[in-house]
């Protein structure tokens, strides 16, 4: 696995200012396995997991669930996303809440996008997809990763399971991803009228 814990505290400050080394060093419990050949990676990891500390008054605790075991690249999740073939492996520890997932076609999948860094999330305003013949917009009205707390959220098709392990389509998350939660989807969550900007429709093309 490639981590089994992360945990940051749980506190309440109005003046809440922390370094990424005071949430790798302080705020941050972390065990690890293989922790030599997945150093730099890791640490990369925690600083940005840290990060949730910073911004806004509250923390929380979050602990992880897995990882995304995947060849993909950025560029195959742009231009190829439904075809690809992507592993969601969860700690052991989680097996037994698999059970009756076989019974989903799709599930949703939620995800931290580890490679986000904090001066990507700084921005409140934004050009979607960065194309500045489309309106200028608030990163909330956007699918853009650069949230202030980059949680990725994916519906996937549940292709199979092999106990811990769940093999599935259309997952938006590079190799290594932190998995913090998945769930079922179902007949609910298919909205039959939706309205979008029309900037959305534009971007499309």
């Amino acid at each position: 696995m490639l981590f089994d814990r992360v945990r940051l505290s749980i506190h309440q400050s109005a003046n809440l200012r922390t370094t990424p080394h005071d949430a790798f060093s302080d705020k941050v419990l972390y065990g690890l396995r293989d922790y030599a050949s997945k150093r730099s990676y890791l640490h990369s990891n925690l600083t940005c997991i840290g990060d949730i500390e910073d911004m806004g008054r509250s923390r929380i605790a979050l602990e992880t669930i897995g990882y995304v075991r995947t060849k993909a690249t950025e560029k195959d999740l742009r231009t190829h996303r439904g075809e690809i073939l992507s592993e969601v492996v969860l700690n052991e520890e989680y097996a037994n809440g698999l059970k009756g997932i076989e019974e989903y076609s799709h599930l949703f999948v939620l995800f931290w996008l580890h490679k986000v860094g904090r001066s990507e999330r700084r921005d409140l305003l934004t050009h979607p997809k960065h194309r500045e013949d489309l309106p200028e917009v608030g990163i909330f009205s956007t699918r853009q990763r650069n949230h202030p707390n980059p949680i990725g959220l994916t519906v996937v098709e549940l292709v199979g399971r092999a106990s811990n392990v769940l093999r599935v389509k259309n997952l938006d998350a590079l190799d290594g991803t932190p998995v913090l939660d998945i769930k079922p989807y179902n007949q609910r969550d298919i909205a039959e009228r939706i309205r979008v900007p029309d900037w959305w429709l534009r971007s499309q093309s």
